[in-house]
């Protein structure tokens, strides 16, 4: 483990402290795992009480110790207070307003995008990266794989413009 590894899960303890003391609570310290790929710099995963870092980023960028672990505890803080919160359509609001409020509370402002410099992470291609291109008599376009597996499993789509059903064409690099 490297130095700015160890100093971010000592500021994930410092942040457990912090909002234990702030809300009367008797968290414990969630288990931090550095296999976060991607853009993505950090994940809370509230069931498991645990923390998901990214090992590249915390080398590269200066402000990840002071912002990454801090925010993603704010998850796990506000999943102990308010359980899931869901929006009126069922989705969950993983940055609401009892999220900013947590944030708040730990001194922090609660922002939900990194700005880190992603170009020297590995972005891995997936399947579910793929485009696949369909077609109707007026035009081409791109669906992606869960849209062409939907069609795959008997689904149909419409052109809004000619309004005749969209035939696969092919596989887009």
């Amino acid at each position: 483990m490297t130095a700015n590894q160890c100093q971010a899960e000592a500021t994930v303890r410092q942040y457990i402290d912090i909002a234990n003391s702030k809300f009367n609570l008797a968290l414990s310290y969630p288990k931090v795992k550095w296999n976060l790929r991607g853009t993505t710099a950090g994940q809370a995963f509230c069931k498991n009480w645990e923390i998901k870092l990214h090992p590249v980023l915390v080398e590269s960028e200066a402000d990840f110790i002071a912002r990454t672990p801090p925010h993603e505890v704010a998850h796990l803080v506000t999943y102990s207070l308010f359980g899931i919160q869901r929006t009126s359509k069922g989705r969950v609001k993983h940055h609401g307003k009892a999220w900013k409020l947590v944030m708040r509370k730990l001194g922090l402002n609660p922002d939900r995008c990194h700005t880190y410099d992603t170009s020297e992470v590995k972005q891995r291609r997936s399947k579910l990266d793929r485009n696949f291109e369909y077609a109707c008599s007026c035009r081409t376009i791109k669906f992606t794989s869960i849209r062409h597996r939907r069609v795959m499993m008997g689904a149909k789509y419409r052109c809004t413009r000619c309004k005749q059903i969209f035939k696969f064409v092919g596989i887009v690099a």
